[in-house]
This record gives structure tokens, C-alpha cells and sequence, in this order.
């Protein structure tokens, strides 16, 4: 019933001239206090910093113009970067989508992650920690805005 209610506000906001150019995804735990739980939740990464609860992982896809697209829910065990490909894939399907770029962050990196969304060809932007990659330290850093000034050496 969740996907006939999603996909009937998606089609209800969209006319002929409205496209999805941009898809924003993300997720979050929760976690079970008490009872609950033994079904979808299990012990994995917690956000909450909970790893003694069962949990579950809760992903939501927003369209450039703000509104919530979608939502899945995987067990709590879940890895973040494991879900962005069936998700892509599955608002692509469900939705009636050629084409979108799809805004994530650095959770979603993986070689595999990002070879799956070019074979698929997906356009993406995915976050990453500029001082952690060393292609972007290099390149990004180095540039004089980076350090104060504004307008990047060589760019006039």
C-alpha cells in the first residue's frame, strides 16, 4: 500500500512540462526501546549510538523541488552503500524516470557503488571528506580559495 500511496503523489505533482533532474538520498537508523524489533531489526551500525538495540535502517529519496519521493526500510544491519543502487534502480521503475542525478552522501561511496550508477548511467554527486581523498586534496585544496581567496589561479 506504501508504493500505491507514493507513486499517486508522485504522478499527482507532476504535469506534462514537470521533470525529476535531481534526486536527493539519504538514511538514518532507528533503534527499538522494549518490545519490538525481532522481525526487521537487527544489531548493526547505530547512528544513535545504541549497538546494544535492534534496529531498523530508513532510507527517503527527495525530488529537487523538496518533496519526499520515497521511502524503504531495510534491517538494522543494512549497510549504507549497499542501498543506493536498488533504490536507483527502483524509483527509475517505479516512477517512469529517464533520466535524474542522484545527490548522496559519503556513505554511498563505493568503486562498486559508483561503477553500478555509470553502467546505469546515472549521473551522481556523492559527498566526500576533502582531506581524506587524495585526488580532491590535491586539486581542491590547492586552489587559493580554498585557503581565503576567492576565484581559483588560472580561472579569469
Amino acid at each position: 500500500m506504501k508504493d500505491v500511496i507514493e507513486e499517486n503523489i508522485f504522478h499527482a505533482n507532476r504535469d506534462l512540462f514537470t521533470d525529476v533532474d535531481l534526486v536527493f538520498f539519504d538514511t538514518t537508523s532507528l533503534y527499538f526501546e522494549g518490545e519490538g524489533g525481532e522481525s526487521l531489526g537487527r544489531k548493526g551500525h547505530s547512528k544513535d549510538h545504541r549497538p546494544d538495540r535492534n534496529q531498523i535502517v530508513i532510507g527517503a529519496l527527495v525530488s529537487d523541488a523538496g518533496r519526499p519521493v520515497c521511502s524503504e526500510i531495510w534491517p538494522g544491519n543494512t549497510a549504507d552503500v549497499t542501498s543506493l543502487i536498488p533504490v536507483a534502480d527502483r524509483f527509475r521503475k517505479r516512477f517512469g524516470v529517464g533520466s535524474f542525478c542522484l545527490v548522496a552522501d559519503r556513505g554511498m561511496i563505493s568503486n562498486e557503488t559508483m561503477g553500478e550508477l555509470e553502467k546505469r548511467n546515472i549521473p551522481y554527486i556523492l559527498g566526500a571528506r576533502m582531506r581524506n581523498v587524495a585526488e580532491i586534496r590535491e586539486t581542491v585544496l590547492s586552489w587559493p580559495a580554498a585557503t581565503g581567496r576567492c576565484i581559483p589561479k588560472g580561472v579569469p
